[in-house]
């Protein structure tokens, strides 16, 4: 029987049946991945002895006659910027080659309590900055319906494993649309749920105000019921984390019954660079929701155009130092007294951009160490000025 083809719902309840074991199921996705991840390149950490000891800790509970959840002993990857206790969490990065965490992020915890099979760690864009899985410092994901093809990122893997049966569910995390566009790419369903709604402790942030943890799976079904596995409040670890109405029912109240629901068609979106395959698929599934009874039609979003660069957009303080800054000259030198570099601005353009490169990086000092660090441009030991000491706690007074 090739288990790894079935959805999540399917063999939740073959397992709940006891028409498959967790064993028999964890062996055959495994087996599975063994034979199609090094073309893949989905998984950058296996798992397999602690999983099909997970699998047999669930075997027995059932045996037991113990009341287990609907995703106990499902097979389930894990994005690796998600901690994992002891087992490596390195965000697709060299700096983390070795990190092995000393606690589990809130979902890994909740996840357990439903008793899955975790499977291992999947490929990512390094530290998520990336939309094709192309920028690991690892290996390249590869999209499994076409391995010329990208799968998408930051969460290329977890969308590649699914999309390749070697899981029937996968966690990925989503920040500007590292979830939702991968999903896409490899013809799986991904969500990114409301901002709160699934704690993000334990999940090694790009953007903390973006940030959240969400589910991949091969049908809408799957991804509700992993979805309501990691939703819930979480005040002893994340402050942004909130009370929701759908905490653990999505599965229980999906419906596809598309009466009375609108749904917009951007226009600006089927302009200049879609390809026609696209557009004929969106609109294929837009006529499939009119059949469902949905209300289907044409609405503008005349700023769309500036979404992207506003998203690239990193606001700051104009006295924080930029990369560029930090950067821009070898021969920084240390930061002068404010008297020192007052008459220095006044000599040359040369001389004030150096003062400029001296000041910026004078301000990065405070923020690492309260006395000195070693600037990424001279690699000697500076102490910031008074001036930028007094500069910077009014900025962080401001900001607070």
């Amino acid at each position: 029987m090739e288990l790894y083809k079935k959805t999540a719902s399917e063999l939740s309840e073959l397992l709940a049946k006891k028409e498959i074991s967790a064993v028999e199921l964890a062996k055959d996705v495994l087996a599975r991945a063994e034979a199609v991840d090094d073309k893949v390149g989905a998984y950058l950490t296996m798992t397999a002895e602690s999983a099909l000891a997970q699998a047999e800790a669930v075997d027995a509970k059932r045996a037991a006659g113990e009341s287990l959840s609907a995703l106990a002993g499902i097979p389930v990857a894990i994005k690796d910027n998600i901690c994992t206790k002891g087992t490596l969490t390195t965000c697709a990065s060299k700096m983390l080659y070795n990190f092995k965490p000393p606690y589990n992020a809130t979902v890994m915890d909740k996840l357990a309590a439903c008793d899955v099979v975790v499977t291992g760690k999947v490929n990512m864009d390094e530290f998520a900055m990336g939309s094709s899985c192309e920028n690991s410092a690892a290996k390249t994901t590869h999209n499994p319906h076409d391995l010329s093809r990208v799968p998408g990122g930051s969460s290329g893997g977890s969308a590649a494993v699914v999309a390749a049966g070697e899981v029937p569910l996968a966690l990925g995390s989503d920040t500007g649309g590292s979830i939702r566009q991968p999903a896409s790419f490899c013809g799986v369903v991904g969500l990114k749920p409301t901002y709160g709604a699934v704690s993000r402790y334990g999940l090694i942030a790009f953007a903390s105000s973006l940030d959240q943890i969400g589910p991949f799976g091969r049908s809408i079904e799957d991804a509700a019921m992993l979805l309501d596995a990691i939703t819930g409040y979480d005040p002893a670890h994340d402050s942004t984390s909130v009370k929701t109405p759908f905490e653990g029912t999505v599965r229980a109240n999906l419906n596809p019954d598309m009466k009375g629901k609108k749904i917009g068609l951007p226009k600006e979106y089927f302009g200049e660079g879609i390809s026609e395959e696209v557009r004929k698929a969106v609109l294929a599934a837009a006529d499939q929701y009119k059949a469902m009874g949905a209300e289907v039609f044409e609405i503008s979003l005349p700023l769309a155009d500036y979404a992207l660069p506003i998203y690239y957009i990193h606001p700051r303080p104009r006295r924080l130092p930029t990369w560029r800054a930090l950067t821009a000259s070898s021969t920084a030198t240390a930061p002068r007294t404010p008297a020192t570099t007052s008459s220095t601005c006044t000599s040359s353009p040369a001389r004030r951009a150096s003062a400029r490169r001296s000041s910026a990086a004078s301000c990065w000092v405070p923020m690492c160490s309260p006395r000195a660090i070693t600037t990424p441009t001279t690699r000697r030991r500076v102490r910031p000025s008074a001036r930028s000491r007094r500069s910077l706690r009014l900025h962080l007074s401001s900001a607070t």
